[in-house]
Order: C-alpha cells, then structure tokens, then sequence
C-alpha cells in the first residue's frame, strides 16, 4: 500500500520502530550519564538535563535540548539529517562524534 509522497506502510513502520529505539536508547542513556555526576563521559546528556531541570521553560534551554535531541537522533540513524534542516556546523559535530567512536 502506497501513502501520500510514495511512502509505503513498511517504511512509516520502520520510522516508528526506529525512532521508539532511539527514544527508549536516549532516555536509557541520559539516565545512565546523570546517575554517574561528575563520572559522567558523555556531556551532551548531562547538558540536557541540566537544561530541563534549571529552565524548562527558557526559549535558550529549549533551543538547546532540542538541538541536543536532534544531534543525538542523526547520530543514531543518519538517515534523519534528511528530515531536518542542519547547520554545518552541527554536521562538523556529528562527523567529529563519529571519529570518536570509531
């Protein structure tokens, strides 16, 4: 079966599954790095929370969680950067953060 923009069902299936991973992944990880304080190896994590805890509501801490989401979603499916509009700047980061764990 066919959707609008030729996207088939299997593919819309496969985002959904794809992206509950990544949400369950990330949660999983912000968890695990804010657990650790000052042990911490993964600051981006423990940014975010420091965001959402100190200014939930701050158009600056909102920019900056929803980047972080956004970099830590591209990184796990690449696939995703076609979805977005990314600044060069946040693909140098990606590409350096993919070096890193190679």
């Amino acid at each position: 079966m066919q959707l609008d923009c030729g996207t088939t069902i299997l593919q819309m299936a496969d985002f959904h599954t794809r992206t509950t991973l990544f949400y369950t992944e990330f949660n999983n990880r912000l968890k695990e790095e804010v657990e650790k304080g000052a042990k911490a190896s993964d600051t981006q994590f423990v940014l975010y929370q420091s965001k959402v805890t100190q200014g939930a509501d701050n158009s600056t801490s909102i920019k900056l969680r929803r980047s972080i989401l956004k970099r830590k979603l591209i990184e796990f499916n690449p696939d995703m950067q076609n979805f977005f509009n990314v600044s060069e700047k946040e693909v140098e980061a990606i590409e350096l953060k993919k070096k890193d764990t190679i």
